[in-house]
This record gives C-alpha cells, structure tokens and sequence, in this order.
C-alpha cells in the first residue's frame, strides 16, 4: 500500500522533479521507505535547486552591474 502511494506522489511531481524522481525510483526500494523519507528527499532537492537559482541570480545581477560601471 505504501509503494503505491509513493509512485502516486513520484507520478504527481512536476517536471522539475524528473532527475530525483529518476534517482529515487532506480537507485531506493520503494517497498521500504516511508512517505517521511520520501518527503525529505524531495525537500532536500528542492532546497539544492532553489540555491542554485538563487546563485545564478546573484551572478547574473553583479555581471549586469560590473557591465555598467
């Protein structure tokens, strides 16, 4: 019963999701985990993407000041 509605929540995840859905579903045995760890995952994921526009961002921002000055 637990895989099932872990698949269901993997199935549910938008695109931005589609590598750690891919890494879980191939490398993790979903008969085992919990929806906890399964949320953790996805939380830990989002939180490295959101760093990484957030750096982007930041880069992008000082290369259209260093452009101006």
């Amino acid at each position: 019963m637990i895989k099932e509605l872990l698949k269901k929540i993997l199935v549910s995840l938008t695109r931005k999701y589609d590598s750690i859905v891919a890494a879980i579903e191939q490398s993790k045995d979903l008969t085992i985990m919990s929806v906890a760890k399964l949320i953790s995952f996805l939380e830990i994921h989002d939180k490295r993407l959101s760093s990484y526009e957030e750096d982007f961002m930041e880069s992008f921002f000082q290369s259209k000041l260093n452009i101006r000055s």
